[in-house]
């Protein structure tokens, strides 16, 4: 007989996981409208990592961090 483990839903990467991909697919959108592939590429990213990672914490660091490399991208004019 299959039995499958309880699925453990953590409120605050669910949410965090929303968010991150909320403002990812902003950004996928305004790449996509002013042609700009760095906030493509962002964005995209942004959308999708939540899905492989489930600790909150590294959650919002990778975000950060790709954040902060689009910024710099856009301010030395990528």
């Amino acid at each position: 007989m299959l039995q499958l483990s309880p699925v453990d839903f953590d409120s605050s990467s669910l949410i965090s996981s929303l968010a991150i991909s909320a403002v990812g697919f902003v950004l996928f959108r305004y790449g996509r409208s002013q042609r700009r592939l760095p906030h493509v590429g962002i964005g995209l990213t942004l959308m999708l990592f939540p899905y492989a990672v489930s600790d909150t914490l590294a959650m919002l660091g990778i975000a950060f961090v790709l954040l902060a490399v689009l910024w710099g991208m856009t301010r030395y004019g990528m």
